[in-house]
């Protein structure tokens, strides 16, 4: 049996639950080229923002998800699955950070979620 290495960076864990969020294609590294004048705490703010409403909205549902923030300009496409490694663990899987003026639409059936501003939400599903 061969096993698939991918890249791994824990960001952080997420909720009560713990759900590692983990970079797997160097989404930090791309949010820093791409958004260099944006602190990471409001990056983490909203991505928190957005996998509160997948916990709450979509009850830990796998599947893909677009967290899109406009107060940042920003779009996270996230992944709720299992771990490859603990198949009955979930993780949210991080592939990059994108200028959402640059990419006005989703590419993959995506769940889109709008994170308006720091304080609030507003839900659209695509």
């Amino acid at each position: 049996m061969r096993i698939m290495k991918e890249y791994f960076n824990k960001l952080f864990s997420f909720g009560p639950d713990r759900i590692p969020v983990i970079d797997i294609e160097h989404a930090e590294e791309r949010f820093y080229q791409r958004f260099p004048e944006i602190p990471w705490s409001d990056f983490k703010t909203a991505l928190e923002q957005g996998l509160k409403v997948i916990k709450n909205k979509y009850h830990l549902h796998p599947d893909n998800y677009m967290i899109v923030s406009k107060s940042l300009g920003i779009k996270i496409p996230v992944e709720l699955r299992p771990d490859r490694m603990n198949p009955h663990k979930l993780v949210f899987a991080l592939m990059t950070a994108l200028d959402a003026r640059q990419h006005k639409f989703n590419t993959h059936n995506d769940q889109t979620l709008m994170v308006a501003s720091i304080d609030k939400f507003i839900e659209i599903i695509v």
